[in-house]
């Protein structure tokens, strides 16, 4: 059973009232559930060299990673992102053991995690994080995103993850959804949605997205289209992603068997 706990994460600062808004957000959506925020004060950065690594960097975002999975295993929950919209309860799925949705075709989704406590996979990813050597961090050559980390423990643990967008019940028992479910805007045909994963970049310098924004009547097109027409945007953008994620050059098209 999965309990009725929200974890989310804020490192290195203070939050942007565009996400105070939306954890405010989730609070009247989810009235019935706890919400716990993990930071420096809570949570002990320097006791993880992953997360230590990256906030000596100040790239905030991969310090959520380690505790993303730290939190799940010794509470259980539902792990968000702090920009994942969420549109109903997560209750329909709490009798699970272990949830997640695609982020990709080829890749699991991390902003949305629900786990029991000490759930078996979250465990051996925590492990994966206690021990990710400094050498390797240090190897520009290796992923460190949690899309790809999460998504080559399943396929090296060979419990029959499968690529696709269809919803998929894994030998371990572990039930991974589409992606319209907590990632990506659904079609109008299509039903399930939880949550969205806007991708905000909330980790990042605003300025420094802003200055690096191209400009002229090509990008202002781009912006009236994903205004009416956010979900179909959405989707090929998702599609480009998947095509150059590191999964997709490492493994192509279909997973191994």
């Amino acid at each position: 059973m999965i309990p009725r706990i929200v974890h989310y994460v804020w490192v290195g600062g203070s939050k942007p009232d565009s996400i105070r808004k939306n954890i405010d957000n989730w609070r009247r959506v989810l009235p019935d559930y706890s919400f716990r925020e993990w930071n420096e004060t809570n949570w002990d950065i320097s006791d993880n060299q992953f997360a230590k690594y990256f906030y000596d960097k100040k790239k905030f975002g991969f310090v959520g990673d380690p505790i993303r999975v730290d939190v799940l295993k010794r509470f259980g929950g539902i792990y968000l992102d702090t920009d994942v919209e969420v549109y109903k309860p997560f209750d329909p799925l709490l009798e699970e053991k272990l949830v997640f949705s695609r982020i990709y075709n080829n890749a699991l989704g991390t902003a949305t995690i629900l786990a029991e406590k000490n759930n078996d996979m979250i465990a051996d990813l925590l492990e994966v994080y206690n021990t990710f050597p400094l050498a390797k961090l240090q190897d520009k050559s290796v992923d460190k995103v949690s899309n790809g980390i999460f998504t080559r423990y399943l396929l090296n643990q060979h419990v029959g993850f499968s690529f696709g967008n269809s919803k998929q019940r894994l030998k371990n028992g572990t039930l991974i959804l589409p992606k319209q479910y907590f990632e990506i805007p659904a079609m109008w045909f299509e039903t399930g949605t939880f949550a969205t994963h806007h991708a905000a970049g909330s980790w990042h310098d605003k300025q420094e997205e802003v200055n690096r924004q191209p400009k002229g009547i090509k990008t202002n097109a781009k912006n009236i289209t994903r205004q009416f027409f956010p979900a179909a945007v959405a989707r090929y953008e998702n599609y480009k992603g998947g095509k150059r994620n590191s999964i997709a050059q490492e493994f192509g098209p279909h997973a191994p068997e």
